[in-house]
C-alpha cells in the first residue's frame, strides 16, 4: 500500500501549500 502513502503525503503538500498561500489572504489557524 505504498502507492497510498503517497497520495496522503502529496495531499498533505497540497493543503500544506494552499494554507502558506492563503495566510497572507485570510490569516487564520487550524
Amino acid at each position: 500500500m505504498n502507492s497510498l502513502r503517497e497520495v496522503l503525503f502529496m495531499a498533505v503538500l497540497v493543503t500544506e501549500g494552499r494554507l502558506l498561500l492563503y495566510e497572507p489572504y485570510k490569516p487564520y489557524k487550524l
